[in-house]
């Protein structure tokens, strides 16, 4: 998803994105191109392989929560919306990239393949990166409202605001392609600071909540006090599926504040060679994620991994 520019066409990384062997970067010019035909190449292999994988492991995610009805709660959904945005990406930024990647390869980049490419990379992981938000604020609604969480928090508002968070992004993708500004790099600091800030906080209450409820089953199991199994949160679940889920949100920032960063630095005019092998792996592990996700709550999280399991009759 990376590219490489002459100064005639660096008005802007999402869209100038055609010319892949420039004369700036500091190796000799058939040197530079030897190795980063050699990187297409593997790149190629890496996202052929996890676009099998991640269309494969999201769609018996998407299946196994669609048949299985007691699953069907906002913050299952939230996942299944995941695992949708996290399919999507394989169904479409996986063979965008091997698409430009090829017509490069043969040196005849193609302008539309790598718009495409970038586009849809940049729709995925933004759209991934909203949504594992959304589910820490749902996360944390659970423990907040308790007993009154399903009365309060409804599957159709968890659709409405992921939807407008799909069409956020969307908007947000087709502008910057339409119209290619420094303001969209603007934008998505603030994206990503949002975010990051976002999730800090809420799982710093959700695990002083969590340590809380902790606490006080200790002291009621010390002093033999009876407990009321209603009214008591189930701390092991909670806090099982929290640290899942914040270990996949921690992983999705780093990976997005790596490309973020490459591509700061792609926008200056003078591309270093460095630079741009860092964008290619930056935009190569966001790719990842897209398999990596469904495979850790699958594992982690009994009853998804319950669900999945009777999908493919393993159980």
């Amino acid at each position: 998803m990376a590219s490489y520019y002459t100064n005639d066409t660096i008005d802007n990384i999402d869209t100038n994105i055609s010319l892949r062997f420039p004369s700036n970067l500091g190796l000799p010019s058939v040197s530079s191109q030897h190795l980063m035909l050699k990187l297409d190449i593997v790149l190629c292999v890496i996202y052929s392989f996890f676009t099998l994988t991640a269309i494969l492991t999201n769609s018996v995610v998407i299946i196994a929560i669609w048949k299985t009805k007691p699953l069907r709660s906002p913050s299952i959904t939230l996942l299944c919306f995941l695992a949708i945005t996290d399919l999507l990406t394989g169904l479409i930024v996986g063979p965008a990239f091997i698409t430009s990647s090829v017509f490069r390869i043969k040196l005849s980049p193609s302008i539309l393949a790598g718009r495409i490419s970038v586009a849809s990379s940049y729709t995925a992981s933004t759209l991934s990166l909203l949504t594992l938000t959304l589910i820490s604020l749902d996360k944390a609604s659970a423990l907040y409202f308790h007993l009154r969480y399903k009365q309060v928090v409804r599957n159709g508002a968890v659709c409405v605001a992921q939807c407008i968070s799909a069409v956020f992004c969307c908007s947000i993708t087709v502008a910057r392609v339409l119209k290619p500004s420094y303001i969209f790099e603007i934008l998505d600091f603030l994206i990503l600071s949002i975010c990051l800030s976002t999730n800090v906080l809420v799982y710093c209450y959700i695990f002083r909540i969590i340590r809380r409820e902790e606490n006080n089953l200790k002291y009621e199991r010390k002093t033999a006090a009876r407990i009321n199994n209603q009214g008591h949160i189930n701390v092991r679940r909670h806090k099982k599926s929290s640290i899942t889920m914040a270990s996949l949100t921690v992983l999705s920032i780093v990976c997005f504040v790596a490309n973020f960063v490459a591509k700061l630095f792609t926008t200056k005019g003078q591309v270093s060679f460095v630079t741009l092998i860092a964008l290619d792996f930056s935009d190569t592990a966001l790719f990842v994620v897209a398999t990596i996700n469904p495979l850790c709550y699958s594992y982690r999280l009994s009853n998804v991994r319950n669900a999945v399991a009777s999908v493919c009759k393993l159980r």
